[in-house]
């Protein structure tokens, strides 16, 4: 899988085909003009849980990230942004409603500190995650409830200096990944192994009671603002699957 390197402004006639997973980065702390836009496009239960916030800061990011989903879906299923259904599974994974998702589209998110990541593929098993760098956290103690014993033997013997970033990539690849799976925290995070040393290869290296699933896993780091760690994982039903980073860009809306 060949990732594209540089953030680039998208063309009217983006595709999506088999061949490709779309990533879209965004800032979520847009003005009132915006958010209100947004909010018009949102689905009654969504408004409600914006409403539940106690911050308007985090009420105004929820609507922002919900709107800019629905924009983004409405490129590739020919649905207009505000009759976009979602369902969810079991483990509470976001998808769209089969009788609307006629291109057979696939999409995660997440967001962090104000800035959003937004993947879209049409290959299902697809997870992606963005972190902000905190520095007031007890990173080994997190790690020693969190990590497998392997990757929190590879943390204790970084130099203290490279523990931080180490910890994030490392954090990122393992969330991305469960989030592919569909099964998030149910799927412990013990139970399996990814890269974190610093200029490793960044991969899935063990699965507890799945080795076969490493050769149908591909895990990338996403370049991202410093101070950010970001990760994406899809399960490849195609070898030659490329990863395209755009820029999402406001427009006026429908």
């Amino acid at each position: 899988m060949a990732l594209k390197q540089n953030w680039i402004d998208p063309q009217d006639d983006v595709q999506l085909n088999e061949e490709s997973v779309h990533v879209w980065r965004a800032s979520l702390d847009q003005d009132d003009r915006v958010t209100n836009d947004y909010l018009g496009l949102l689905s009654r239960d969504e408004r409600e849980r914006a409403e539940r916030f106690h911050f308007p800061v985090d009420r105004n990011r929820f609507i922002t990230r919900r709107g800019i989903l629905r924009r983004l879906l409405s490129r590739f299923i020919h649905c207009a942004p505000n009759q976009i259904q979602f369902e969810y599974s079991n483990y509470g994974k976001p998808r769209l409603v089969e009788q609307i998702n006629t291109g057979w589209v696939a999409f995660n998110l997440s967001h962090s500190n104000g800035k959003a990541l937004f993947a879209v593929s049409r290959q299902d098993m697809l997870g992606i995650d963005i972190e902000f760098m905190r520095d007031d956290r007890d990173l080994l103690s997190i790690a020693a409830a969190a990590f497998s014993s392997h990757e929190l033997e590879q943390l204790r013997a970084l130099p203290e200096n490279l523990q931080k970033e180490a910890f994030f990539s490392c954090w990122t690849r393992k969330e991305a990944f469960i989030k592919a799976t569909g099964k998030g925290l149910s799927f412990p995070l013990k139970n399996f192994d990814v890269s974190l040393v610093p200029g490793d290869r960044v991969e899935i290296s063990r699965v507890k009671g799945h080795p076969e699933t490493l050769f149908s896993w591909q895990l990338e780091d996403l370049p991202v603002e410093a101070g950010f760690k970001a990760a994406l994982a899809v399960r490849i039903a195609r070898k030659n699957l490329q990863i395209f980073l755009w820029n999402y860009l406001e427009a006026p809306l429908e």
